[in-house]
């Protein structure tokens, strides 16, 4: 093979070409050339791809390999970098290459019979993100601290709390065993103090084709939320798994984004046997604005999106930021929706809340332009801690959904971790189903299905069995209606097979193997009407029984056991929430003990710590001030 074709073909195995024609004549521009499905693409696809990745499908993947996952058509290739300046890269995936290509060049392309179509190369730009607020050294918590405690996270513990990870970190989850591929704008200070545990089986750049990584803030403070972990300063969700990392961005005046190169990062992900994928990249506006998107394609047809729930068919969990489009760098005409890629029908796509749990001023909103609901799940999108890309040991606060997609790709890699068999539907499942309600009851389109919380997640049921939340309405003068989770419901679960079970303290239940078919799901607690549920095995969608209160509120609630002994303590049963604080009062009105808020199991000690003495205790509880039940409590020696 003479030395410029061979130096083609090991740069394609990177999805990306270095060869160049002689120039002609003409202003150049990057375009897709589409080759025809004929020529010999006769090798065994098992050639493209790893042998992680070849597992992976096998465990995972929808789809099997098949042609799409073969080389395109060498000579189509070597004819091609003859009659264009430059081969950009090259995908398996649609059996197409970009190039650079003066106009002469394309008319004469265009009239090959192998070629299917000439297309341009959309050339966007990622909205700009609020400047990061550094944290002085001074702040950082203590080293020597472990797992999970609070003071081993420093001021990241907030973003990791708030979606459920210090527990799983707890039960010994790091993400460890699972590649994640991180698609950014570059990667700067890889000498930060917190990677230094970091395990890089991969890097990229595709805009210069080049293993060695153009530093970027951006993908640094990305990397670092997702995975970095110095004890005391950062922890990210998954800071035991491995990486790769791919530059797809051009960071000039602004970040430019070039689908093509982003495109070819999927594939290279998936030949590396990637298992979750996370970028916050999105197309909306173009440089040349005659190639502008408009809304009535946020539809999930573009090259992008296509290209990335292939991925999710692979076998590939796809977490991609919803964009910031409501924020000040916002083009209007976008009305403020989410960015492509985030309008695949497979893909996670992430939106940012405040630490109130707010909705953050830019992060987009749905519908897709066929009305699907987007995002699809929230998480802390402002004032997240990361690593500050301009030092090799400063962190700072950033705002953005690029900063919280990571964090729900670190979820998902514990979850896969805890879980290797899951597809990605079902990690998308766990997640989604087992999330915080926020804003409009149900799945709407500022917060999708919620606020993640893994701990749930993890042990949702996703496959062989049935998984749901019970909940009540509670009604209160002059306040919005609060929707509060309900406790110790019994659940009975009736069709292929039969099966009793109980709401826990988050109103979740679950219940695993049922054979497939069709079942009826009954719930009953004291003080609200029986309420039922229709559903299938394998589970559609998620179970969400509201159960409506009697008229007598005195039922709704109960202490057990009553009386109560110092050895058994009590409980509050009934309608919980996050926010019900429960307070025991002598008979002559002093507070005796007062429960942190959510906590419903009183050990029958006083606030000083002692054991509390027999008699009569009155139990009373509140949500948001509001007082929802009261009721008597009899402790025996």
């Amino acid at each position: 093979m003479p030395r410029r074709l061979a130096l083609c073909a090991l740069a394609v195995v990177f999805g990306v070409w270095v060869c160049r024609a002689e120039s002609a004549t003409g202003p150049k521009r990057a375009v897709w050339v589409f080759f025809q499905p004929i020529g010999d693409r006769a090798a065994h696809p098992k050639r493209a791809i790893s042998e992680r990745a070849y597992e992976r499908r096998a465990r995972r993947g929808s789809v099997a390999l098949n042609a799409d996952d073969l080389p395109v058509y060498q000579p189509y290739l070597e004819r091609l970098s003859r009659h264009v300046e430059r081969i950009r890269t090259v995908s398996r995936w649609f059996n197409a290459a970009s190039v650079e290509a003066t106009p002469s060049q394309e008319a004469e392309i265009a009239r090959w019979p192998e070629v299917r179509a000439v297309l341009p190369v959309s050339m966007g730009r990622r909205a700009l993100e609020p400047e990061g607020v550094p944290l002085p050294r001074a702040r950082i918590g203590r080293p020597d601290a472990a797992l999970p405690e609070p003071a081993a996270y420093g001021e990241s513990f907030w973003q990791d709390d708030r979606i459920g990870v210090p527990p799983l970190h707890g039960r010994g989850l790091s993400g460890a065993g699972v590649l994640v591929c991180v698609i950014d704008a570059g990667f700067a200070r890889l000498d930060h103090a917190a990677f230094a545990h970091l395990n890089v089986v991969a890097a990229w750049d595709f805009v210069a084709g080049s293993p060695v990584l153009v530093p970027d803030s951006h993908g640094a403070q990305v990397l670092s939320v997702l995975a970095g972990e110095e004890i005391g300063a950062l922890v990210g969700p998954a800071y035991g798994a491995e990486v790769a990392l791919a530059r797809t961005e051009i960071r000039e005046q602004e970040v430019r984004v070039e689908e093509d190169y982003w495109i070819a990062a999927v594939e290279w992900a998936d030949s590396l046997g990637a298992d979750v994928i996370t970028s916050s990249v999105g197309y909306n506006t173009f440089d040349d604005a005659t190639t502008n998107h408009t809304l009535a394609e946020l539809d999930g047809s573009s090259l992008l999106t296509r290209a990335a729930d292939r991925a999710v068919e692979r076998g590939i969990v796809v977490v991609i930021a919803g964009g910031n489009e409501r924020g000040p760098f916002a083009d209007l005409a976008w009305q403020g929706r989410i960015t492509m890629p985030a309008d695949g029908f497979h893909v996670l796509a992430v939106g940012a809340t405040t630490p109130d749990d707010s909705l953050a001023s830019f992060s987009s909103v749905g519908p897709t332009a066929d009305g699907r609901i987007k995002p699809d799940v929230v998480a802390p999108g402002t004032g997240v801690v990361a690593v500050d890309g301009m030092t090799a040991t400063g962190y700072t606060r950033v705002s953005g959904t690029s900063h919280a997609c990571p964090l729900v790709a670190g979820a998902a890699a514990l979850l896969l971790q805890a879980h290797p068999e899951w597809t990605p539907s079902e990690v998308v499942h766990a997640l989604a189903w087992t999330a915080k309600d926020l804003g409009a009851v149900g799945p709407d389109n500022e917060f999708g299905w919620g606020l993640i919380n893994v701990a749930s997640a993890v042990d949702a049921v996703t496959s062989s069995g049935l998984v749901g939340l019970v909940t009540t309405t509670l009604t209160r003068p002059l306040m919005a209606p609060l929707i509060m989770p309900v406790a110790r419901a019994r659940v009975e679960i009736a069709g292929p097979a039969s099966a009793v079970t109980a709401s826990d303290v988050r109103g979740l239940f679950g219940y695993h193997p049922l054979p497939p078919g069709p079942y009826t799901i009954t719930c009953r607690t004291p003080g609200y009407a029986t309420a039922t549920f229709q559903s299938n095995v394998p589970q559609q969608e998620p179970i969400r029984i509201e159960l409506a209160a009697k008229e007598d509120a005195g039922e709704r609630y109960r202490l057990t056991p009553n009386p109560a002994t110092r050895g058994s303590g009590v409980t509050l049963a009934g309608a919980v929430h996050p926010e019900l604080e429960i307070a025991f009062y002598d008979v002559a009105g002093n507070l005796v003990r007062k429960l942190a808020p959510g906590e419903s199991h009183w050990d029958l000690t006083a606030e000083s710590g002692h054991p509390v003495a027999a008699g009569v205790y009155i139990c009373r509880a509140e949500v948001s001030r509001v007082e929802v039940w009261r009721g008597k409590l009899a402790v025996v020696r």
